[in-house]
């Protein structure tokens, strides 16, 4: 911003190179920013940003800045109740105290905060509920085209309307503060720009999502049945499955039906390598007295894929692992190998 260029003449920023590295000038202004925070306090560093904005946005522009900041704090957090193992003790004393809380005052339940506490859950679910706001992580891909993260946007909406539903429905808290749009900062054509996102409260079919507070009561067919409509996908359909791929596969069915463009036909065979080679082969170690696989294939009517892979033999598996290292080898990039820009593209929406 033009308004800024002032204040940036007065801190130091990097060189244009360095260290093998040049950086734009954007980069520059933000290494040089972080820098100059580590040597203020909060105060003069908001005196010191106000002062480049006009006397009638000062007040406005300050407000925003401490609420954002009030939001991360936790005041008077203890965290020996973590770190000693004491989440019972933790779990009475956030509902007696809780500092955490949406803009209108609702409490966050005590077992999202702990769960938040102890790095279970990602920064945005806060950013959305406090702030209303987050920043997409940065991804590999094309920028002449969409967004890889335009491939995941309504399970967003179904994330953020599980986050901001509130437990006790009124006027009070259904206000436009709380259940407002969540800012997306996003690539757009080449740039960051922001994108109001409208959280989703009811699914397609009229089923109601559920709040932070009600999330925990769910039974298993109740919580499947969700994710399996937010996917696209039947309830039961990978049954037959082994539980540990049934998300990943949900979520590979969803990507196939929502990604642009859309993934070629060799992508799955090289997720396929890949499941097998981190979840099947590092996994399926079992006894050394097993019979040959020829041999148990005769006895197996191969009701599921669960009962497939356990007649493989820790021989088979071995020998699986060594053609994986000798034929899948870690490609190197350069000049003469250059990234393939639309297959990491829609790996990246896959990512999302």
């Amino acid at each position: 911003m033009k308004v800024f260029e002032n204040f940036f003449t007065n801190i130091q920023l990097p060189k244009c190179k360095g260290n093998g590295l040049k950086v734009n000038q954007r980069q520059r202004k933000i290494v040089g920013l972080l820098s100059w925070l580590k040597t203020t306090n909060l105060n003069d560093a908001i005196s010191t940003v106000l002062c480049n904005l006009k006397k009638k946005k000062r007040d406005y522009a300050k407000s925003v800045i401490e609420h954002a900041v009030d939001s991360y704090k936790v005041p008077k957090c203890n965290l020996t109740f973590i770190l000693d193992d004491r989440l019972a003790d933790l779990k009475s004393e956030l509902k007696l105290n809780s500092k955490l809380t949406r803009p209108c005052g609702e409490v966050l339940p005590a077992s999202f905060i702990i769960r938040f506490l102890c790095g279970c859950y990602p920064s945005f679910f806060l950013n959305a509920i406090s702030l209303h706001r987050t920043f997409l992580p940065s991804q590999v891909e094309n920028v002449n085209l969409d967004s890889s993260f335009a491939c995941s946007l309504y399970i967003r909406q179904v994330l953020y309307g599980i986050l901001l539903r509130h437990d006790v429905p009124s006027s009070e808290c259904e206000n436009k503060e709380c259940l407002s749009c969540v800012e997306e900062y996003d690539r757009r054509n080449g740039s960051l720009q922001k994108e109001s996102v409208e959280p989703i409260f009811t699914l397609r079919s009229g089923t109601v999502l559920p709040n932070l507070y009600t999330l925990k009561d769910l039974s298993k067919v109740q919580s499947e049945k969700i994710l399996s409509e937010v996917l696209g996908n039947e309830v039961g359909i990978f049954s037959s499955v082994p539980s540990e791929w049934q998300l990943l596969l949900g979520c590979i069915k969803y990507w196939l039906k929502n990604s642009n463009p859309g993934p070629k036909e060799e992508f799955i065979y090289a997720l396929a390598i890949s499941m097998l080679y981190f979840s099947f082969l590092t996994k399926f170690s079992c006894n050394d007295n097993k019979n040959d696989f020829d041999a148990k294939q005769e006895e197996s009517d191969f009701s599921s894929i669960s009962s497939t892979v356990k007649l493989v033999s820790d021989s088979e598996i071995d020998t699986a692992k060594r053609n994986i290292k000798k034929y899948l080898q870690k490609p190197v990039f350069n000049n003469g190998n250059p990234i393939i820009l639309h297959i990491v593209h829609s790996f990246s929406q896959l990512q999302t």
